[in-house]
Order: C-alpha cells, then structure tokens, then sequence
C-alpha cells in the first residue's frame, strides 16, 4: 500500500522569506529528478553545490529550498536530508 504525508511548516512567511522561495524555485524549474544510490548510502561532508542544472531527489529539493530561504543551516549537506 503506498502512502502520501503532507507536514504544515509553521515559519514566518514575510517579504523576504516569499521572495528567496521564489527565487530558488525559479532556479530549479525545468531539472531533472534524480535519486543517486551513491548519495543515499554513502556520507559526504561537502557543501551543497548550486542549483542550475543540479538533479534533485524529493527531500533534498526541499531541504535545499529550506536552507535558502533560512529555515536550516549548518554543513549538513541536503541529500543526507531523508523524507
């Protein structure tokens, strides 16, 4: 049986927060989906890259969008990001 969950994220949505989201959501339309076996077993400690022509798989597209619009930090990389 497949499942879908839906989580609220509860943040401050102010002018700034709107416009880094859009413009991170901007950058990623049109890649590609991708889920690398390699990213999910293995830990990097490298920083995250850019997004122009970056594959993403679901959780690091989000975890990506988060660190851009402030809601995370740290090094921890968006692909060690799991649903």
């Amino acid at each position: 049986m497949n499942s879908v969950f839906h989580r609220h994220l509860y943040c401050e949505r102010d002018d700034i927060f709107l416009y880094e989201l859009e413009k991170f959501v901007k950058s990623v339309v049109g890649n590609k989906y991708h889920l690398p076996i390699g990213k999910v077993l293995f830990k990097r400690k490298s920083v995250d890259e850019g997004v122009k022509n970056r594959r993403f798989f679901c959780s690091e597209l989000i975890a990506k969008a988060y660190k851009e619009v402030g809601l995370i930090g740290g090094d921890k990389a968006c692909h060690s990001y799991f649903p």
